[in-house]
């Protein structure tokens, strides 16, 4: 529930960013946020039995605004577990 209840607010951040032409860029380091990402959405992974493999270098920081890759590592990793194919693990 941390996990979602960060989500939840960093959307919120989102969309009031949205409305600001001031955006708020900071660094972030991009395996955390994977890591974040799939605990978020670990009940799919387990029912897909799927396994996830972060091999993102640990010191990787990128700048960006944290709801906006927090929001397209949800949607992507949601769709391709989503979208797999049953006949093989994905």
């Amino acid at each position: 529930t941390v996990k979602l209840n960060e989500t939840v607010n960093n959307l919120a951040d989102f969309v009031s960013f949205q409305e600001n032409t001031d955006k708020h860029y900071r660094m972030v380091n991009l395996r955390e946020e994977i890591d974040k990402t799939c605990s978020i959405v670990s009940q799919l992974i387990h029912e897909k039995n799927a396994e996830i493999l972060n091999e993102v270098d640990s010191d990787l920081e990128v700048k960006l605004i944290p709801s906006y890759i927090e929001s397209i590592l949800l949607n992507l990793l949601s769709n391709a577990l989503k979208y797999s194919s049953e006949e093989r693990r994905s």
